[in-house]
């Protein structure tokens, strides 16, 4: 069992290798210890998906819940918060709904699918820690057809927070709503890929026809940047954050 104290021991352990931690009081079930290293750092020290609701009971979306980490933090501020956490590698919501469970949440639904642009099956990759996706991974520990459930029809209603950590299928997701005006707050990955277009301007776009203000940082700082990044051949991902004004 990992505690809050040792922390920095996670990048130690060996990688895609199920073991448990303390979380704020409670235990938690990890899959990959480097994976749940940075997502504790990302959660609990840096504070990145921290938000002010306007409400006690804010609707919110976790796209690629992985382990739940995510919507406990979410969950933890906001009691009364209606989550849905979809997960569609079937491992990973077990874990997830293990974790509220030890966690003492309730509210938080899980449910068995991959966020995209548009409805039905599909191949995703399994990865074994949070890199799954339709996009075969380098460390892959299988492939599956999972139900897609597109993004148009998850936001009818109004939302205060949309979080989307899906592996590459943020683009399609976003660039398919008619209209983000639903949400209030829009937390994505952006990646590009080798050889493909970057279409970063296309969402950057978006947010500014729809009144969002962003912010745009990565996780991931290259040495040389211009002799290596801007090839065809280089991938990158962001993490972008925007608030309605």
């Amino acid at each position: 069992m990992i505690t809050e104290m040792e922390y920095e021991e996670l990048l130690t352990l060996p990688r895609y290798q199920e073991g448990t931690a303390w979380l704020q009081g409670n235990s938690v079930t990890f899959v990959d210890a480097a994976s749940y290293y940075y997502s504790y750092r990302e959660l609990y020290i840096q504070e990145l998906y921290d938000f002010e609701a306007e409400t006690p009971n804010p609707v919110i979306i976790d796209g690629g819940a992985n382990i739940g980490l995510a919507s406990i933090r979410w969950k933890k501020r906001y009691p009364d918060a209606l989550i849905r956490a979809f997960e569609p590698d079937g491992l990973l919501a077990a874990v997830a709904r293990e974790n509220f469970a030890s966690q003492e949440l309730g509210g938080i639904e899980v449910i068995e699918a991959a966020i995209a642009g548009t409805e039905g099956k599909r191949q995703f990759h399994r990865e074994g820690a949070d890199a799954g996706g339709f996009r075969q991974p380098e460390h892959c520990l299988g492939s599956a057809q999972v139900d897609c459930l597109a993004l148009p029809d998850l936001i009818v209603e109004p939302h205060e927070l949309v979080k989307l950590d899906i592996e590459g299928a943020e683009t399609e997701a976003l660039l398919a709503c008619p209209s983000l005006r639903s949400i209030r707050f829009l937390l994505f990955e952006y990646h590009a890929w080798p050889g493909e277009p970057v279409r970063l301007h296309e969402l950057l776009a978006r947010l500014q026809d729809e009144h969002f203000r962003y912010w745009i940082q990565t996780q991931y700082p290259v040495h040389q940047p211009l002799q290596s990044m801007v090839t065809s051949d280089a991938s990158f991902q962001l993490n972008v954050f925007a608030k309605r004004q």
